[in-house]
């Protein structure tokens, strides 16, 4: 079993880690496998691709801000020419064999696609993810349920912008080896097992995240301290 977080923001978007250290804090944290899924660019995850952590394989990964909502990128390499068109994003992406992941699709706020756009386009997806650890708990429960017989595998991932969230919601996959294009081929069979936990919404947890939200609006807006 493939233990990973194929969910996770470096400070190549708005998270607060370097990609080396988010690599290095999920070998500790017991994870065989991450995608660094910066906003439009595979970059966080080219640069974790070069730390070279034991036990630890990188997946190229990119969260796509489309016209519908965010989808995530998992693939095998990574490119430049990343469409934001749906359309043609879906085209792109098949032409490099890559998965493609409705992220957070009830989290209407954080631009998800919703689930009667994800259910319209049902046979685009490898798979959806059903646990987000950066959304509430209500909302998770719903989605799962929700989706709990769609006919794509069913992802859990952290959504950390801070390393402390990173594995504390993470999926199980059931892959032959730990190469990029087993775990993905084992994701496209649907070989996955979600993992939520509600000691992911700890108080200390949850104060590292509200800090982490209030230092991206200061950003935001060029407030100086």
């Amino acid at each position: 079993m493939i233990r990973a977080d194929l969910h996770i923001h470096s400070i190549v978007s708005d998270g607060m880690a370097h990609p080396h250290d988010i690599v290095r804090y999920a070998r500790r944290v017991g994870l065989n496998a991450i995608s660094i899924t910066d906003h439009d660019t595979f970059l966080g995850a080219v640069i974790a691709s070069r730390s070279y952590v034991k036990d630890v394989t990188v997946i190229y990964g990119n969260e796509v801000r489309t016209e519908f909502g965010d989808i995530l990128l998992l693939c095998e390499d990574y490119f430049e020419d990343v469409s934001t068109r749906f359309n043609e994003l879906i085209d792109i992406t098949r032409s490099y064999n890559c998965l493609l992941i409705p992220a957070h699709p009830l989290a209407i706020l954080r631009r998800g696609m919703g689930y009667y756009v994800v259910k319209y386009y049902v046979n685009v997806w490898d798979g959806v993810e059903v646990f987000n650890g950066a959304s509430d708990p209500l909302t998770n429960i719903l989605t799962y349920r929700l989706f709990e017989g769609f006919p794509a595998a069913k992802i859990a991932n952290s959504d950390a912008h801070i390393l402390n969230a990173i594995g504390t919601t993470y999926t199980l996959i059931e892959s032959k080896s730990n190469k990029v294009e087993d775990i993905l081929e084992a994701i496209r069979k649907g070989m996955t097992i979600p993992v939520y936990y509600l000691n992911s919404l700890s108080l200390r947890l949850q104060i590292l995240r509200i800090t982490w939200s209030i230092k991206r609006f200061l950003k935001q807006f060029n407030f100086r301290g």
